[in-house]
């Protein structure tokens, strides 16, 4: 029921949605004041709100709300006691499990990093490999602890490289991966080449360090 009243709710909101939208960084202290405003106007049915904008104090002052609040733009699904809206991963990464099916892709890495957005990305591409006919055990699972111990990123990455050849790699951030095709192609391994990778989150690259995505 969540899915198609969050549906008819963001169709319903906009005005406020652009209000809140329109205060980035002092978005706390304006929910504070907004949420008199609301209640006293009865301006709309909802409120919604970019994910990005939630921290502890907004999430404090949007609980005051007796109408629905509404998460826009969340790659995962939080705890938190509000109608979220994420976007839905399955028609590209089903897309990619059929094409890596088609090609005759027999063994598949998935690189994650072990946050809630990427334990998401994870879980999601393995559903969709195991619908596409891979077997369990063609799916490797690899995670990794990003930005906790950096040690432990090249380690794995380094665990990676000694069996890359003829794999292909999804991985749920582009910053693995860019640590991922420098290492590997420093040592003669090319992407595309001697292995397949597919990564998330279409950074544009700032530096020198991303341009090889």
């Amino acid at each position: 029921g969540h899915a198609h009243d969050t549906a008819l709710i963001a169709h319903r909101l906009h005005i406020l949605g652009d209000l809140v939208a329109g205060v980035h960084g002092v978005v706390a202290a304006v929910v504070e004041e907004v949420t008199d405003i609301v209640l006293l106007e009865d301006l709309q049915d909802a409120l919604v709100i970019g994910a990005e904008l939630i921290d502890s104090r907004v999430i404090e002052n949007l609980e005051k709300f007796s109408a629905p609040v509404v998460l826009l733009k969340s790659d995962f699904l939080s705890n938190l006691p509000f109608h979220q809206v994420m976007p839905d991963f399955s028609a590209s990464f089903n897309e990619a499990a059929r094409r890596a099916k088609a090609a005759g892709v027999s063994s598949v890495m998935i690189v994650y990093c072990t946050h809630p957005n990427g334990t998401y990305r994870h879980d999601c591409m393995k559903h969709c490999m195991l619908d596409a006919g891979f077997e369990p055990e063609q799916i490797e699972s690899i995670p990794i602890v990003y930005n906790i111990d950096e040690l432990a990123v090249h380690k794995a990455v380094k665990e990676i490289f000694s069996r890359i050849d003829g794999k292909f790699l999804f991985v749920t951030s582009d910053i693995i991966s860019s640590i991922i095709v420098k290492y590997a192609g420093e040592r003669g391994k090319i992407a595309g080449r001697d292995y397949e990778l597919l990564s998330y989150d279409n950074l544009d690259p700032e530096n020198d360090f991303l341009s090889g995505l």
